[in-house]
């Protein structure tokens, strides 16, 4: 998981520490240890464990274009994204919290904000295929434009990544009928039930994590993965 994320319930972001506090004082988790007390119900109540521990840990994640000004790690410090003004950087995230709520999800994930910058920017780069590959689902937020084929976030690097890890993707209303295929000019097959690695041939392209493979990050002011 992530070592930063926003509870949505209350819109701040959390550590690890806070985190597993959430978790441990949690209404499901308080049931599920109420109601197995011995191995043995543990193997019987194997399917519903996993069912609250998916729901408890899994995150919603946010592909998206950045804009000229994003709300960062340090906005945040002591802040609640709900309280923020509705600003379109703030909007994206307020929805895309709101959206994991109502879908039943208790955490989110931005790169803008949930992550650092500089001292876990390597480990971050390398483990988002990871990530975006075990989230409970990808919200796509391309705000620029109606038609997919011209948005910006057809068009960044980073989207190819993001869609080929996620399970599951979801859009906006105003997008739910439009052909991905038509979009990215990939079959419907190979996209679907896309696995890390090189075999059938595919066309190798630089994003650490698609090919399960891991680089030195070499991403700043002269170089760019």
């Amino acid at each position: 998981m992530p070592q930063v994320l926003f509870n949505v319930d209350n819109g701040i972001l959390c550590d690890k520490n806070a985190q597993i506090l959430a978790i441990n004082s949690s209404v499901e988790y308080k049931e599920l240890i109420s109601s197995i007390s011995t191995r043995t119900q543990l193997e019987e109540e194997s399917e519903r464990v996993s069912s609250v521990v998916r729901k408890s840990f899994q995150s919603v994640m946010l592909s998206h274009r950045w804009q000229k000004y994003e709300v960062t790690l340090r906005d945040m410090q002591g802040y609640s994204i709900t309280k923020l003004p509705h600003s379109g950087s703030a909007s994206k995230l307020q929805n895309l919290c709101r959206t994991a709520a109502e879908l039943g999800y208790r955490w989110a994930w931005s790169d803008t904000c949930c992550m650092d910058g500089t001292a876990e920017l390597q480990e971050s780069i390398i483990s988002m295929f990871s990530w975006y590959r075990h989230g409970a689902l990808t919200a796509v937020h391309p705000p620029d434009v109606a038609i997919l084929t011209s948005s910006e976030w057809h068009q960044r690097g980073w989207t190819l990544k993001e869609f080929l890890a996620s399970k599951t993707v979801l859009f906006s209303t105003r997008y739910l009928a439009f052909s991905m295929q038509s979009a990215t000019g990939f079959r419907r097959e190979p996209v679907s039930t896309f696995s890390p690695g090189i075999k059938d041939g595919d066309i190798a392209y630089s994003l650490c994590g698609v090919f399960d493979l891991q680089l030195p990050i070499l991403y700043g002011r002269k170089r760019r993965l």
